[in-house]
């Protein structure tokens, strides 16, 4: 396994010029980031899948997450929701 010798920056599309307040990882592979504005990002592979106030996270700021029995969980600034 190669080790990284110093920090690179992650940029996710669509989110680029914002920095995650909030990182998880589940499971090999699969990297889960939380914005403001109720936008939890899974990143997994190659493939960046986007979720938001549509997908029913309106929940604030993505503060914290949690995996746990088979559910994503987010602590946002205004209440928790899992998926």
């Amino acid at each position: 396994m190669a080790i990284c010798q110093r920090w690179e920056r992650v940029n996710v599309p669509g989110f680029s010029a914002e920095a995650p307040l909030s990182i998880m990882t589940e499971s090999p592979g699969r990297v889960w980031l939380g914005y403001s504005r109720s936008r939890i990002v899974l990143l997994e592979a190659d493939q960046v899948h986007p979720y938001n106030l549509r997908d029913g996270a309106d929940i604030g700021s993505i503060l914290t997450l949690h995996a746990h029995e088979g559910r994503i969980w987010a602590g946002g600034i205004q209440w928790s929701s899992f998926f």
